[in-house]
This record gives C-alpha cells, sequence and structure tokens, in this order.
C-alpha cells in the first residue's frame, strides 16, 4: 500500500508491479517448501470443495488468456493494470499454500499496524492540506480530494478501509490478551482516521453496510458490546475535531 514511483499518475500499474514482484517470490518459496515437504500426501488428501471451486476459477482464467488471441498480454495484465492470469494463478496457488500451512502469530501483525498507521497520518495531513510526499504535485486543484495518501483514489481507499476496518473490529471485540488491546486500539483509531478524514461518501456505504451485519455479533455477548460502544465513542469524537 506504501509503494509509488511517479505520485498518483501511474500509482494503479505502481502497485500492480509490486504485487507481481511479491507473488513471483512468494511462488518460488511455495515450490521449494512443497518439494523439500515430507508431507505431500496429506495436501492432497485435505483437498476440498472450496479448492476444487478456486483451481476451476484459476482454469478458467488462464483459458480466457489463451483464447484472447493476445496470450502474453493478458497473462500479464497489459489490458487491466497489471491484474491478469499470472496473479490469479498467483492468488490461487499462495490460497491453496496457505490454507494448509499459515500460522499467524501477533509479532507478524505488527508490521501492518505499521503500515496502516502511516496512511493514517498521510490521509489526515492530505486533510489538513499538507502534501508531506508530494503526491498532490501536478494534480488539478478541483480533484485533490480524490486522491488520498499512497492508495490513490479514492476509490481504492475506500476498498481498502472497508476490507481492514471489519477485521479489526472483530479483533478487538474478540480479545482476550490485554497486552494486544493497546496496538489493536490504535489500528481501530487510525482506520476511524481514515473513515472521518476521506471525506468520501462512499466509505459510509462501505462499513455502514458491515456495521448491519455486525448487529447480531457484537450484541451476542457484554465484552464485545462495550467494545463496539468504545470504538463508536471513538468515532464521535474524531467527528467532532
Amino acid at each position: 500500500p506504501l509503494y509509488f514511483d511517479n505520485r498518483y499518475f501511474n500509482i494503479i500499474e505502481a502497485k500492480a508491479r509490486s504485487l507481481t514482484s511479491i507473488f513471483a517470490i512468494a511462488l518460488v518459496l511455495i515450490l521449494v517448501n512443497f518439494i523439500c515437504s515430507e508431507e505431500k500426501s496429506s495436501f492432497i488428501k485435505s483437498f476440498n470443495s472450496i479448492d476444487a471451486a478456486v483451481i476451476c476459477f484459476t482454469v478458467a482464467a488462464l483459458l480466457s488468456c489463451i483464447i484472447s488471441g493476445d496470450f502474453k498480454g493478458t497473462f500479464r495484465g497489459n489490458y487491466g493494470w497489471g491484474i491478469g492470469g499470472f496473479i490469479l494463478l498467483a492468488f490461487s496457488l499462495v490460497y491453496l499454500f496457505l490454507s494448509r500451512n499459515l500460522t499467524v502469530t501477533w509479532r507478524q501483525c505488527i508490521p501492518g499496524i505499521i503500515v496502516v498507521c502511516a496512511i493514517s497520518a498521510l490521509t489526515l495531513a492530505h486533510a489538513l492540506n499538507i502534501d508531506i510526499l508530494n503526491l498532490h504535485a501536478g494534480i488539478n486543484k478541483r480533484q485533490l480530494y480524490s486522491y488520498k495518501s499512497t492508495l490513490g483514489n479514492i476509490n481504492a481507499h475506500n476498498g481498502f478501509v472497508c476490507l481492514l476496518f471489519p477485521l479489526g473490529l472483530i479483533t478487538f471485540c474478540d480479545e482476550d490478551n490485554s497486552r494486544h488491546l493497546p496496538f489493536e486500539l490504535i489500528f481501530i483509531i487510525a482506520m476511524l482516521v481514515e473513515i472521518v478524514f476521506s471525506c468520501s461518501d462512499g466509505v459510509y456505504v462501505g462499513i455502514g453496510f458491515c456495521a448491519f451485519l455486525a448487529i447480531p455479533f457484537v450484541c451476542r455477548n457484554g465484552q464485545r458490546l462495550r467494545r463496539a460502544s468504545l470504538v463508536v465513542i471513538i468515532y464521535g469524537i474524531l467527528l467532532l475535531c
């Protein structure tokens, strides 16, 4: 999310290149791990209907690349901002690997919290007309509010927030380790800053829909209700600011 090379003028292509590089490295590591693993049979035995659906989707995507008339272009994503057959294939293989081997520790979440806080700080700075990284240079003044932080267009920003905020809220409401709560609260506050200072109505549509779906989850026990209420109070304070 933090990567860019020519400000907002090629932000999607730049992120597609970084994503492609990351997945290329991930695929090599997955292949090495699979070759060296002694549990290949268990990998096959754990195959389920979701795996089958993912594989069918990937095969369909690759077939569409083959019959498109420009396999190289569609596979590399030249017609879709870098999202082509390779990325879809990489997503599928990474999913198949992580669904069987993923073990998340708290320390692995710290870099993600730092990145979210950095993006939140840039969004707040842009809302205050402070362009720390000179990202708005060359942008029409009427379009300044359409581009935020290092995420680019406000629609990409809204998607980023709508994906991560519900995840952070669920984790915060169900956290049993008191040592983790301050970090999760920082993450929540960073996301709320994104929501309030993005100056976008689109993000409220996504968050509002998520909030509606979260009502049964939040009301299931007292701890969730108290912590969700705290999030609402923080949101109200940010609005007053």
